[in-house]
């Protein structure tokens, strides 16, 4: 008779020897008895509900395995880790990124690893290479255009997934023909989904609950995120403490948890009115930037929610996972909607650097602005424009490339 390690190595001899608690159970093991076996040295444990049998073999991308797992076995790796898998991409994208469905909501501990894409595959779009659940190469490089990805790094690994025999040339003609988005077209796919991810900012929502959001925000800025009490927050309302429970039942965890998902939401409402109608590149560009630079300079309580954010990127146990999650998937449509908007303008360089370097330009704007009292806000949005665009300018390698050719 099998005994459950016998069970639980036949399980994972296709799955680089990874098992969950969810697929412990899914196969009728009571997920205690991986603990059990993991205290006896049979089983090591990687991360939360994560195990891998000790007999397994290690092989390359492991990390990826660990991954898929770590998603609860129901994520897939993809975009440039996908191609990466493959070998079509020699640079090793870092996080790894998994998509899962859009209801997956693995555990935060060790999520600063993966970058999380949350869509509902098709059956169709997925595959395995290496043992591992992967994205197809068609799916793969449709995702990677869509992100934006270098054109010759594109053509590259069709040439080459031909070449390996891990596409067929019927295909890769059909993807060659296919008309990459243009810098522009990405600029406003990247504002469509920045626009649809942030149209829940401030509705549904009562004028009463969207002040006690707005209040505990303010107060986090007087006297710390960790300062705010429900008594505190009640007097700047001029209203009793238990009235507040009527609104936020599960008291101030669930006040702070609202309170940044709104803040971090209107921020990003505040970046598409700021270029709504925009068509001209360098005037849509010249918008995004102008109004990051305002809204930290206006709002001090954008500082405290960079603040709280940075804190739960290290620890994982700030926020919530369900506002972690969709406060890091609209920070990453905005980055990406910035990143589209330099591309268009005809910047030629490493498009993720500059755009970083800008992100954290704009996000210290009140520590740059602190001894300059009486700036206005004209000033403060001209001296960011300035500083952004001169950090393009010092990163791009459009001469060296005109002088290579």
């Amino acid at each position: 008779m099998a005994t459950i390690l016998d069970r639980i190595v036949e399980f994972t001899a296709d799955r680089r020897g990874y098992i969950t608690t969810r697929q412990a159970r899914h196969i009728g093991i009571d997920p205690t008895q991986l603990r059990l076996l993991t205290a006896r040295g049979q089983l090591e444990h990687h991360a939360r509900g994560v195990y891998r049998v000790l007999s397994t073999p290690t092989a390359a991308h492991d990390d990826m395995a660990e991954a898929v797992a770590w998603s609860l076995g129901r994520g897939v790796v993809s975009h440039a880790s996908a191609l990466h898998l493959y070998g079509l991409l020699e640079e090793r994208p870092t996080p790894i990124c998994i998509t899962v469905p859009r209801d997956n909501y693995p555990r935060s501990a060790g999520s600063d690893r993966y970058r999380i894409r949350r869509r509902d595959l098709n059956t169709s779009d997925v595959t395995e290479h290496v043992g591992i659940a992967v994205t197809t190469i068609e799916r793969t490089l449709r995702d990677c255009a869509a992100d934006g990805m270098d054109i010759d790094c594109l053509t590259g690994a069709i040439d080459k997934a031909v070449s390996v025999g891990l596409l067929d040339r019927k295909t890769a003609q059909e993807l060659r023909g296919i008309r990459w988005p243009e810098p522009a077209n990405l600029r406003s796919a990247a504002l469509a989904r920045l626009r649809i991810q942030s149209v829940d900012a401030t509705t549904p929502m009562s004028p009463s609950r969207l002040a006690v959001l707005s209040s505990f925000m303010r107060l986090a800025v007087v006297d710390g995120y960790s300062g705010v009490t429900m008594r505190s927050l009640a007097g700047a309302l001029n209203m009793k403490a238990p009235s507040l429970y009527s609104h936020f039942p599960g008291g101030r965890d669930q006040i702070a948890a609202e309170a940044l998902r709104w803040n971090c939401f209107a921020f990003a409402q505040s970046a598409v009115q700021a270029v709504d109608g925009v068509n001209d590149p360098d005037e849509f560009f010249d918008a995004l930037v102008r109004n990051h630079a305002l809204q930290q300079f206006a709002l001090v309580q954008n500082d405290i929610f960079d603040l709280i954010v940075a804190s739960d990127r290290i620890t994982g146990t700030t926020l919530p996972e369900n506002i972690r999650d969709e406060v890091l998937d609209l920070s990453d449509v905005y980055r990406r909607t910035l990143f589209a908007a330099i591309r268009d303008i005809g910047f030629v360089g490493e498009v993720a650097l500059v755009g970083d370097i800008a992100i954290t330009v704009l996000d210290g704007v009140s520590s740059w602005t602190r001894n300059s009292p009486g700036m206005t806000d004209d000033a403060v949005a001209d001296a960011a424009l300035t500083t952004v665009r001169a950090v393009l300018a010092a990163h791009s390698t459009a001469e060296e490339r005109r002088s290579a050719e």
